[in-house]
């Protein structure tokens, strides 16, 4: 199906989408569109039946934690997991509507995932690259690079993990367990 109607921020509409400005988008298995947005929370569009569902921070231990979404993905087992720049890994059970919040460390700013089966890289900016193990449910890992300013990742479809910093490209190589820039072979 298509959806018809219009994906902007309507207040007089309850089923519209909750803001305007778009921080993040994530597409699960099921084909649904996730929206991550500025200070109002996860927005969800429904592939199947052309309806906006939307997720907002609140005190509840059952609820998002933190204010910008900055990025989306899913694992193997049909979690949504999310992370905010003030900090919060969020993961969403799908099946029970369930949402389980992690606090890595203090002061960090989260803006990048990559899910690597049952591993989690999360791209910080100015903290470098931590590891979280989604399984154990618990860090593995935290990995420094050049200023730590990590903004976004991307698994290749060989397997290897690169990273997008704000000074060059990052690959990593999992024999050495380290991170190694890209260098230019252009001209």
């Amino acid at each position: 199906s298509t959806y018809q109607g219009e994906a902007f921020h309507d207040a007089a509409t309850p089923a519209s989408i909750s803001a305007d400005y778009i921080t993040s988008l994530g597409k699960d298995k099921s084909g649904n569109i996730w929206v991550g947005t500025y200070y109002t929370g996860i927005n969800l569009w429904k592939n199947r039946g052309d309806e906006m569902a939307i997720y907002f921070t609140n005190p509840s231990r059952n609820s998002l934690k933190g204010e910008i979404v900055r990025a989306i993905c899913q694992d193997e087992g049909g979690h949504i997991w999310f992370c905010t720049e003030d900090g919060w890994l969020n993961r969403f059970n799908p099946v029970n509507y369930s949402m389980k919040n992690y606090k890595l460390a203090d002061n960090l700013n989260l803006q990048g995932l990559v899910m690597d089966g049952d591993r989690l890289w999360v791209c910080s900016y100015g903290d470098g690259i931590w590891l979280f193990d989604i399984r154990k449910e618990r860090l593995i890992r935290h990995y420094n690079l050049r200023n730590n300013t990590t903004t976004l990742g991307i698994k290749s479809d060989d397997g290897t993990i690169f990273i997008g910093t704000t000074s060059g490209l990052y690959r990593y190589d999992s024999e050495s367990d380290t991170f190694s820039p890209i260098r230019s072979t252009f001209g």
